[in-house]
C-alpha cells in the first residue's frame, strides 16, 4: 500500500514538474515561480492563441515582470536581443540585465510604470558582456492571481544602423542629385553651345565658349585663321600660349575674376597673329548664359581687332596733346595781337583826335590870308588845289574818327525801328547824288519793323546805298532795290544795283580798309570796312554777290 502511495506522488511529482517546465518554456499561459511563501502559479488573463502569435511575431521585445523584478513573460526577441536561451530569462532578475550605473534610475521607472504609463532609455548586457542601448515602455497589466508590469523594448542599436543606413543612402541620393545636375547642366550646356557654335562661325570677329569653370570648349574657325594653333594646342587653358607675356597674368586674373562672380568679363590684351608673328590689340568680351533657374551654363565670348583704332587713338591723343601746345602758344600771341590791335586803335583815336585841331588851324590860317590877299589868277588854280588837299586832310581825319570809334565804341540800345523812317531818313541826306544820277530806288520791306541798333542799321543803309549810286553804270540809268525778309529764322538786309559790278578778285578787296576798286568818284574807302565791322560786332555777317556789267547784291544778316 505505502508502495502504492509512493509511486503515485512519484507520478504527481512528475507530472507538476512536467508542468512547470511547460509553463517556463511558455508551451501554457501560466509561470510558476518561488516566492518567499513558496512556488506560485501565474497565468495571463484573457491570454488566447493570436494574441501570443501576435506577441511573438514583433519585432520589439515583450516582458511581463512581478513587483520584485522577476521575468514572468518573454517572447523571444529579448532572447534575440540578448543572446540568452529563453528558459535561461524566464523567472530570472530582470534587473541583472540593467547597466549598473544607471540601475537606481531603471527601478525609479519601473516604480512609475506601476502607477502610470513610464518611458525611457537605458542600456542593457548581452551574453557577450557588452551593453547596447534600448528604449523601454511599460506600464501595469491585471494577470489572474496579482497584477504584473507589462514591458516594451525596442532595440535602439538597430535604429541607429538604420538611421546610419538611411544617412548614407541620403548622401548617396545627394550625390547622385548632384551628378544629374551637373549632367543636365552639361547637356544643356552642350545644346546651348551646339545652337551657339552655328551663330559663331558667322560672327566676323574671333568667338568662343566656356564652361562654368572658365575652360573653353570651343572656338570659331576666325580664331584658328588668325593664331594658326590647332584645337589641341589652344581648348581648355591653352589660349594662355598666344597671349603677350607681359599682360598674361592680368588677362587670366580679370577671366579667373569674372568666372567666379559671373561678372561681364571685358579686357583689353594682345594676342600673337601667326602671320606675321606680331602682338595686335583685341577687346575680349565674354557673357554668361543662364537657364530657367539663374544658373551659369556656359560662357560666350568675343575677341575684336582694335589694334588700328588704339593706333589712331593714340595717334590723335599725341595730337590733340600738341595742338593744346600750339593753342597756348596761339592764345598767347592772339592776346598780344588784341593789345597791339588795342595801342593802334588808341593811336588811331589820337591820331584822329590830335590832328583836328592842328588842320582847323591851317585851315582858318588861308582863310584869313586870301581874304586879305589879292591873288592873280594865274595864282588861284594853285590856291584852290591847297583847299582842296586840306578838305581832303579833314575827311580822312573825319573818317579815322569813325574808324577809331566802331574800334572802341561796342555799346549799343536796342530799339524798334521803322525801316520805312530809317530810308527817308538816308535819303535825304544824299538827295543831292540821287538827283545828280537820277538815280530809281525801290523798296521792299516785307519786315517793316525790326528791333536793332539805330546807328548800325542807318550807317549800313548809307553806306550800300550812296555806293550803288555813286558807282552805277553812266551808261544806263542806276536802279537800286533795298529789301528786307526772313530766312531761317534770321533777319536780313539785301541791296541790290545794275551798277557796274566787281570781279571775283575785287569781290576779296572791298571790305578792307582805305580799299577802293572804282576811283572816278571820291571816296576814302572805309565805308564797307565800317558797315563789315559794325555788323560782325553785334552778331550778323554781310556777303555780296557781283558781276561786272550787271550789278552787285549785298546780303546782310542782321542776327
Amino acid at each position: 500500500m505505502l508502495d502504492e502511495e509512493i509511486i503515485k506522488l512519484q507520478k504527481d511529482l512528475e507530472e507538476a514538474l512536467e508542468l512547470i517546465d511547460a509553463i517556463r518554456t511558455g508551451a501554457i499561459d501560466a509561470l510558476a515561480v518561488n516566492n518567499s511563501d513558496g512556488p506560485q502559479i501565474f497565468t495571463l488573463k484573457g491570454a488566447d492563441l493570436s494574441y501570443r502569435m501576435l506577441v511573438e511575431k514583433m519585432n520589439e521585445g515583450a516582458l511581463i515582470l512581478n513587483k520584485e523584478g522577476l521575468i514572468l513573460y518573454s517572447n523571444t526577441s529579448i532572447s534575440n536581443f540578448l543572446g540568452i536561451p529563453l528558459k535561461s530569462l524566464i523567472g530570472s532578475s530582470f534587473l541583472s540585465f540593467i547597466d549598473p550605473e544607471n540601475l537606481s534610475n531603471f527601478r525609479t521607472l519601473l516604480d512609475n510604470g506601476w502607477n502610470t504609463h513610464s518611458r525611457g532609455e537605458f542600456m542593457m548586457r548581452n551574453q557577450e558582456e557588452i551593453y547596447v542601448p534600448f528604449y523601454f515602455s511599460m506600464s501595469m497589466i491585471e494577470m489572474e492571481n496579482e497584477p504584473a508590469l507589462g514591458v516594451i523594448i525596442t532595440n535602439l542599436s538597430t535604429k541607429n544602423e538604420i538611421k546610419a543606413i538611411r544617412n548614407k543612402v541620403a548622401e548617396q541620393n545627394s550625390i547622385i542629385e548632384k551628378k544629374d545636375l551637373q549632367i543636365q547642366k552639361d547637356r544643356e550646356a552642350k545644346e546651348e553651345a551646339t545652337r551657339l557654335a552655328i551663330v559663331l562661325e558667322g560672327l566676323p570677329q574671333m568667338a568662343w565658349t566656356a564652361n562654368t569653370n572658365g575652360a573653353v570648349n570651343y572656338y570659331n574657325q576666325r580664331w584658328y585663321d588668325y593664331t594658326g594653333t590647332s584645337p589641341e594646342q589652344t581648348l581648355v587653358w591653352g589660349w594662355k600660349s598666344i597671349v603677350h607675356p607681359d599682360l598674361l597674368d592680368n588677362t587670366v586674373d580679370a577671366w579667373r575674376d569674372a568666372v567666379e562672380t559671373g561678372n561681364f568679363y571685358e579686357m583689353e590684351t594682345l594676342f600673337k597673329r601667326a602671320s606675321d608673328q606680331t602682338y595686335r590689340w583685341h577687346l575680349v568680351r565674354a557673357r554668361p548664359i543662364r537657364n530657367e533657374r539663374n544658373e551659369i551654363v556656359l560662357w560666350v565670348g568675343t575677341c575684336t581687332d582694335m589694334h588700328d583704332q588704339k593706333e589712331t587713338l593714340e595717334q590723335l591723343a599725341n595730337a590733340t596733346a600738341q595742338l593744346k601746345i600750339y593753342n597756348k602758344d596761339l592764345t598767347s600771341k592772339n592776346e598780344e595781337l588784341i593789345k597791339t590791335n588795342t595801342d593802334l586803335d588808341n593811336f588811331l583815336y589820337l591820331a584822329s583826335h590830335d590832328l583836328k585841331a592842328p588842320i582847323s588851324n591851317i585851315e582858318g590860317l588861308l582863310n584869313a590870308f586870301f581874304n586879305d590877299v589879292e591873288v592873280d589868277e594865274e595864282y588861284k588854280p594853285m590856291v584852290e588845289m591847297m583847299f582842296t588837299s586840306v578838305n581832303r586832310f579833314k575827311k580822312t581825319i573825319l573818317d579815322l574818327t569813325e574808324i577809331s570809334k566802331v574800334h572802341k565804341d561796342d555799346q549799343h540800345e536796342l530799339e524798334l525801328l521803322e525801316l520805312n523812317d530809317i530810308f527817308n531818313e538816308v535819303t535825304a541826306d544824299i538827295k543831292d547824288l540821287i538827283n545828280r544820277k537820277k538815280a530809281i530806288i525801290k523798296t521792299d520791306f516785307k519786315i517793316p519793323s525790326l528791333r536793332y541798333y539805330r546807328k548800325i542799321l542807318r550807317s549800313t543803309v548809307y553806306n550800300l546805298l550812296s555806293n550803288a549810286i555813286k558807282y552805277s553804270d553812266s551808261t544806263r540809268t542806276p536802279e537800286i532795290v533795298i529789301s528786307t525778309g526772313r530766312i531761317n529764322k534770321s533777319d536780313y538786309l539785301k541791296v541790290e544795283d545794275n551798277g557796274l559790278g566787281l570781279t571775283h578778285e575785287n569781290l576779296q578787296k572791298i571790305f578792307k580798309m582805305f580799299n577802293r576798286i572804282h576811283t572816278h568818284e571820291e571816296g576814302s574807302g572805309i565805308g564797307l570796312y565800317i558797315v563789315k565791322r559794325m555788323i560782325e560786332n553785334v552778331g550778323g555777317k554781310i556777303e555780296v554777290e557781283s558781276e561786272p556789267g550787271k550789278g552787285s547784291s549785298f546780303m546782310v544778316y542782321l542776327n
